[in-house]
């Protein structure tokens, strides 16, 4: 039967994965579509992938298959049937630790990528193209992806454990102002409205990620 808890996971996930398909209908002038479609996808996720397939949509770069925000998305589901588990078992207090145990482990995932981000961008962005504009291009939004890294991981730790105490409605308004109220609608005002290039779209999806 229909599940509220399940709907509004559901709507959670769609709030950030109708948002990167539209990004793919924006046509905004000098920026091309696919810029806006890969922006999107970065923040939606805040995986170096997204970068990746930026690079390669709107300069033929290949994308690389792995995602560092993979990571963090597994132990947060881990911490949903962890903290479910213990709740079932009657361990409220448990279930509490295992959830922030959770949340800091998705933190600390994201963090390190953050540091290989700032620390290695130019390296990184070397190993996939020799163009030096694309390399320089891509650099840059690796720093500007590394200041949400932090924020990314608490987010999707928090809405882990929050799953597991079937606590999805505030999550998911939360998703949806955030990623749409704000961030989309920064982006899609740099991107189109003021043609001001990826790294001023990239810092209005950043202001909505970090919400």
């Amino acid at each position: 039967g229909w599940s509220f808890v399940g709907t509004t996971m559901f709507a959670t996930y769609c709030a950030f994965a109708i948002a990167f398909s539209i990004g793919a209908l924006i046509n905004g002038g000098n920026v091309p579509e696919a810029t806006v479609q890969g922006l999107v996808g970065i923040a939606m996720t805040g995986s170096i992938v997204y970068v990746l397939i930026y690079l390669q949509l709107v300069r033929g770069i290949a994308p690389t298959s792995a995602s560092l925000f993979m990571i963090p998305m597994a132990i947060s589901g881990a911490t949903t049937i962890y903290v479910g588990q213990l709740l079932g078992s009657g361990k409220p207090a448990q279930a509490r630790f295992a959830g922030t145990v959770g949340i800091c482990c998705c933190a600390g995932v994201m963090l390190l990528a953050a540091g290989s981000m700032v620390l290695f961008n130019e390296q990184i962005a070397a190993l996939y193209t020799r163009d030096a504009q694309v390399q320089t291009l891509a650099a840059t939004l690796l720093l500007v992806a590394a200041v949400f890294q932090g924020f990314d991981g608490v987010q999707v730790g928090a809405s882990g454990a929050l799953r597991g105490f079937k606590d999805t409605a505030l999550p998911m308004v939360f998703c949806v102002l955030s990623y749409w109220a704000v961030g989309f609608v920064l982006a899609y005002i740099a991107a189109v409205r003021w043609q001001l290039g990826p790294t001023f779209v990239w810092y209005g999806l950043t202001a909505g990620l970090i919400t």
